[in-house]
C-alpha cells in the first residue's frame, strides 16, 4: 500500500491555486511545462487538458505515473511525434484501458507517422484510419464528447432580428455570437487575452467583399461561437478565403458592413466576457 499523504490547509490551496492556472488557457507555455511535473496529480490531469500546453509538456506527461494523465495527454492533439512512437512500443502498457486501446488512439493522433500508421493498421489497429474516420474527431474538439463544429451560417438572423435588434440581442448567446456578433467576441477575446498570441481572423466567400464570419487563432486552436476548435477544422467548415485582420474594431466594421458596440440593444462586452469565461 503507497504512503497516504497528509496535506495541510496552506498546501493543499497553493495546489489548488495550481489547478486554476493549468485549466487556465492565458497560462504560459513555460508555467505549463513546469505544472507537468507537479507533485499534485489533479494539476497534471488539467495540465494535460489544457490545450494550449506545450508538446515538451505532453511528452512528460506521456511518460507519467498516473496511467489517467498518460491517458489524456495521448489524447492531445499536440502530444510529439516521438512520445506517440515511444507509447505504441508499449505493449504491455498498464494504462490500457481496452486491448490495443493506446495503439488504436495512436493510428488515429495527428501527429502520428506515416509509417507507424501504417504499421499500426496491418496490426489491426484501426484497417481503414484516415482523416475522414470518425475516430479522429477525438483530436478535433478539447473535449471528445463535444459535438462536431456547427458553422455560423446554421445561426443566420431571420429578417425579423435584423431589423430589430432588441429581438436580435435576444436570441441565446450561441446564436448572438455566431450571427452578428462574431466580431465583438473576437476583439473581447483579445481583451481578455492580449498576450496570448491569438489574432483575429475573417472569412470571406469567394466574389464577396465583406467577411462573414471573424474568430481567433493562434495557428492550431481556434475560438468563435462554438468554443474552442481545431483551426484547421473550422476553415474545413466554410468554403472561404481565410484573411488576418490586423486593423481596429472601428475600421473593421467601416469595411465590413458591421455593427460597433454602440449600436446594438445592449452594450456587448460584458456579454462577451462572460461567454468566454464558459470555456476558460
Amino acid at each position: 500500500m503507497s504512503e497516504r499523504i497528509i496535506r495541510g490547509y496552506a498546501e493543499r490551496m497553493a495546489g489548488y491555486r495550481r489547478v486554476l492556472e493549468a485549466r487556465s488557457t492565458t497560462t504560459s507555455a513555460g508555467r505549463l511545462r513546469e505544472l507537468a511535473a507537479d507533485e499534485i496529480r489533479p494539476v497534471r490531469v488539467w495540465t494535460a487538458r489544457n490545450h494550449n500546453t506545450p508538446a515538451n509538456a505532453l511528452d512528460l506527461l506521456t511518460r507519467d505515473s498516473d496511467r489517467i494523465v498518460r491517458w489524456i495527454a495521448l489524447l492531445h492533439p499536440r502530444t510529439p511525434a516521438h512520445a506517440l512512437e515511444r507509447m505504441a512500443r508499449d505493449h504491455q502498457d498498464p494504462f490500457d484501458i481496452r486491448p490495443s486501446s493506446v495503439r488504436d488512439r495512436i493510428a488515429h493522433h495527428p501527429n502520428t507517422p506515416d509509417g507507424l500508421r501504417q504499421a499500426l493498421a496491418q496490426a489491426g489497429a484501426c484497417p481503414n484510419c484516415s482523416p475522414t474516420c470518425p475516430e479522429w474527431r477525438t483530436y478535433t474538439h478539447r473535449h471528445p464528447w463535444h459535438s462536431r463544429y456547427e458553422p455560423a451560417d446554421r445561426f443566420r438572423r431571420t429578417d425579423a432580428e435584423r431589423a430589430d435588434q432588441l429581438l436580435s440581442w435576444q436570441r441565446d448567446d450561441r446564436a448572438f455570437f455566431a450571427a452578428g456578433a462574431c466580431h465583438i467576441l473576437a476583439w473581447a477575446f483579445l481583451q481578455t487575452n492580449p498576450d496570448s498570441g491569438y489574432e483575429i481572423h475573417g472569412l470571406r466567400r469567394p466574389g464577396e467583399a465583406h467577411c462573414h464570419h471573424v474568430y481567433v487563432t493562434d495557428g492550431l486552436w481556434a475560438f468563435d461561437h462554438c468554443g474552442w476548435t481545431l483551426a484547421s477544422e473550422l476553415r474545413q467548415a466554410y468554403q472561404s478565403e481565410n484573411l488576418i485582420i490586423r486593423s481596429d474594431l472601428e475600421t473593421f466594421c467601416a469595411e465590413h458592413n458591421c455593427r460597433l458596440p454602440h449600436q446594438f440593444a445592449h452594450l456587448p462586452w460584458q456579454r462577451a466576457h462572460n461567454y468566454i469565461a464558459r470555456y476558460t
